[in-house]
């Protein structure tokens, strides 16, 4: 009789240990997560920003997409 509740000590203290590592993992995770969110961006210093040389030029991503097609097929 003794051992059977070892044994049933045993197989319930090791499932419950299972779950509070899973749960203990997720908040840590969630908390990473909430950490990054709230930190500032980081910037480039010293960056210059590219200006549109001719805006007339400005074509739509499927257009540039099709003609890039093109020439890798050439």
């Amino acid at each position: 009789m003794p051992v059977t509740i070892v044994v049933v000590s045993l197989a319930l203290s090791a499932c419950a240990g299972g779950k509070k590592n899973n749960s203990t993992e997720a908040n840590g995770a969630e908390k990473a997560v909430s950490q990054d969110i709230t930190r500032p961006p980081q910037t480039i210093v010293g960056r210059q920003e590219q200006q549109e040389q001719n805006p007339e030029e400005t074509i739509s991503f499927d257009e540039w997409r099709k003609k890039r097609l093109e020439e890798q097929r050439k």
